[in-house]
């Protein structure tokens, strides 16, 4: 893969390493996976997010890298669909974090 990068008005052209282009893979991922859980959290007005998992929206969005993580780690792990891995990483992450701060 082929990167142009504009640096004082000349442009360069790089190709990524297959590593580069590994680790690219993996970040970009990973910031997808943040969005899919911030998206879960806006199907739920306020009222209904604290009802269904007992903390504030602000909490959650606190939460969201940890919650990603653990939803990529079921889907990957435990071979979930990416429906049920999110909604089980939300919940889950949200009543281990809740207990630690008891």
């Amino acid at each position: 893969m082929k990167v142009q990068r504009t640096i004082n008005k000349d442009t360069f052209s790089f190709e990524l390493t297959p590593d580069e282009l590994y680790e690219a893979y993996f970040e970009q991922r990973d910031k997808f996976d943040i969005e899919d859980v911030i998206s879960y959290g806006e199907l739920f007005s306020q009222n209904e997010f604290e009802e269904e998992f007992g903390c504030s929206y602000e909490y959650f969005l606190s939460l969201k890298e940890e919650i990603a993580n653990e939803m990529r780690r079921n889907m990957d792990k435990y071979d979930m669909p990416f429906c049920h891995a999110r909604e089980y990483a939300v919940k889950e992450v949200i009543r281990r974090n809740m207990e630690m701060a008891q």
